[in-house]
């Protein structure tokens, strides 16, 4: 079973944005970037494109800002047990 904490689609930031969770948002994360981002996985900055995803793992820090002055994507931050037990890597 799926348990929905938040879900957000199309959300539009203006001006600098970023996230910097060092421990996570207590739940899995999935964020999918709709504008250029910087996504900092295991101590490197990867750049993210439009159309891009990552999956974070409840606990997993979470680092990602904005490279232009805009920044729009859609998440979904949810917990489940099946989760637990899949391959995401």
């Amino acid at each position: 079973m799926l348990h929905l904490h938040a879900i957000g689609m199309d959300i539009h930031h203006h001006g600098a944005f970023s996230i910097q969770r060092p421990h996570g948002s207590g739940d899995w994360l999935l964020v999918i970037f709709k504008t250029d981002a910087l996504l900092t996985l295991d101590g490197r900055e990867l750049p993210a494109a439009p159309g891009s995803a990552v999956l974070f793992k409840p606990g997993q820090q979470q680092m990602y800002r904005s490279v232009t002055g805009a920044y729009i994507n859609h998440f979904l931050h949810f917990i489940t047990a099946v989760a637990n037990t899949c391959i995401f890597h």
